[in-house]
């Protein structure tokens, strides 16, 4: 219940640029306080706990360029109604967001009245979906189980080869690279990554790597159960250790180059 005595305070966790683009969009609506934003998710508790804001819009980049938050922004979400502003807004990452706690979700290159539709639609306790308002009881039961288990779901369909061929995508390598490094033929990465895409409901490399980045605790912890049942090279082993802890081994030259197809 909002309190119609007082400012409405609004938190935004986003760059410089987009929170200067949301000021200019809403600063003329006197019921709004517009708490000054903060550049990154790690200091979104803190923030929180300070300023109580009744909504926060975050900048979906950030939820990419930041794995393993998911449980920050679910508990965020029981405090401070989140918004979520996307780029492209695809299933996967809109299902995603809805499962973190999301209340709305809207592009970042959305008309001014949208923003402020969409803002005004969760403060009064509805939500929001793209251009229009959405069905609460939809949004929320979109997240039947948590996000963190779902990600545990795609991911134990992953042969321990096909998290092999994950990792080094992530490294940049090309199939013929990933053919040699694994002695198999470069047909068969083709069907590996078919199969990997199929699996984790991803539609190219990109994504694959974007979906590696945002999980890689996930992904080396089961790695490391694969090699400890079938003992593998110890090439591999080291690389796999490079993923622990969210830290990708050249993750900054492979988005340098994405391939559209399994190819």
């Amino acid at each position: 219940m909002m309190n119609q005595d007082s400012n409405i305070r609004l938190a935004m966790v986003c760059t410089p640029l987009i929170a200067c683009g949301l000021t200019r969009m809403l600063h003329d609506d006197t019921r709004l306080e517009l708490i000054p934003e903060i550049l990154s998710l790690s200091g979104l508790k803190h923030l929180l706990d300070e300023s109580r804001p009744l909504l926060t819009l975050i900048d979906w980049d950030l939820v990419a360029s930041a794995p393993g938050m998911s449980a920050c922004l679910r508990n965020a979400s029981s405090s401070s109604r989140i918004l979520f502003l996307m780029q492209t807004m695809n299933p996967s990452d809109c299902q995603s967001a809805f499962e973190m706690g999301a209340r709305g979700i809207v592009a970042k290159d959305s008309s001014v009245a949208t923003i402020r539709n969409a803002v005004w639609a969760i403060l009064q306790g509805g939500a929001w979906m793209g251009n229009k308002p959405a069905d609460p009881t939809r949004a929320s039961s979109a997240s039947p189980r948590p996000f963190r288990d779902r990600v545990t779901d795609k991911l134990k369909w992953l042969t321990r080869r096909e998290r092999e061929v994950v990792e080094m995508v992530c490294r940049g390598y090309r199939n013929k690279q990933i053919a040699n490094e694994l002695g198999i033929a470069e047909t068969t990465v083709w069907h590996h990554l078919t199969s990997i895409f199929r699996k984790v409901e991803v539609d190219d490399r990109m994504s694959l790597i974007v979906f590696a980045h945002r999980n890689a605790q996930h992904l080396a912890a089961k790695q490391e159960i694969a090699h400890s049942a079938d003992s593998a090279p110890s090439a591999i082993m080291t690389r796999t250790h490079a993923v622990h802890g969210g830290q990708l081994h050249a993750m900054e030259q492979s988005f340098l180059r994405p391939y559209a197809s399994a190819s």
